[in-house]
């Protein structure tokens, strides 16, 4: 991998949205998890690079 293509993944990981339908699936299918997980519309296109004002 190039410093380019790296540049890309590092880029989309930013830009991915922190509330994933798949990562609350798979937490509420964990009995063991001790927790339930929840989408909240309020941050819904909230992104790893989010930063508070």
């Amino acid at each position: 991998i190039g410093e380019a293509e790296i540049d890309q993944l590092n880029g989309l990981k930013l830009n991915s949205h922190i509330l994933q339908e798949s990562i609350a699936k798979q937490i509420n299918e964990n009995p063991g998890a001790g927790w339930k997980a929840a989408i909240n519309p309020r941050f819904s296109n909230v992104t790893v690079s989010f930063q508070l004002p």
